[in-house]
């Protein structure tokens, strides 16, 4: 008995807009856009891929200390004719930085 397996990839390009509610050093940040994702699938010598475009929202929450940014987002992509959703959170940190120069 021969066995098959089936390999998954997922990609999906985010476009989204939100504000930034500030709370001292820490922030809100809901977003909602789109998400552009693209599904393929491989078995044996096969592959069939999908591409849809579909309502994408977000939140997330932050600290701001020292012009370090540290946050954490929750992300929902929700496909159409699809049983199956993107979902994940994420972690990040960055650092603020001024471009002119006098640290505002």
């Amino acid at each position: 008995m021969q066995q098959h397996f089936v390999l998954l990839f997922a990609k999906s390009i985010p476009v989204l807009a939100g504000v930034r509610y500030l709370l001292g050093d820490f922030y809100l940040q809901p977003q909602a856009g789109i998400s552009i994702t693209t599904i393929t699938a491989k078995a044996g010598g096969a592959s069939a891929s999908d591409t849809q475009t579909s309502f994408t929202w977000n939140t997330g929450i932050g600290y701001v200390f020292n012009n370090f940014d540290f946050g954490v987002r929750y992300q929902h992509s929700g496909l159409k004719d699809n049983d199956s959703d993107i979902i994940f959170v994420g972690i990040h940190l960055g650092y603020n930085f001024s471009l002119d120069g006098n640290g505002n």
